[in-house]
């Protein structure tokens, strides 16, 4: 299972609210994956998908972009 980080119908809407792409009419897990949490939103008829990355990884994407732009490569 693939959901690591539970979220909300709620908060989920209050997420989408800063888009202004419509009403969550539904949401569901999406089971494959080994890192990161990802949904499926229906909104106003529409199919998206929400990705949210984990801490771990997040911290891990950072400490590359310093990497690299200490290099002078980003």
């Amino acid at each position: 299972m693939a959901v690591y980080s539970p979220i909300s119908f709620e908060d989920i809407s209050l997420f989408l609210e800063q888009y202004n792409i419509g009403i969550l009419e539904k949401y569901e897990g999406i089971l494959e994956g080994i890192e990161n949490t990802n949904y499926y939103l229906i909104v106003n008829k529409k199919k998206y998908i929400l990705n949210t990355l984990q801490v771990k990884i997040l911290m891990i994407i950072i400490s590359q972009i310093r990497f690299y732009r200490e290099k002078g490569r980003f």
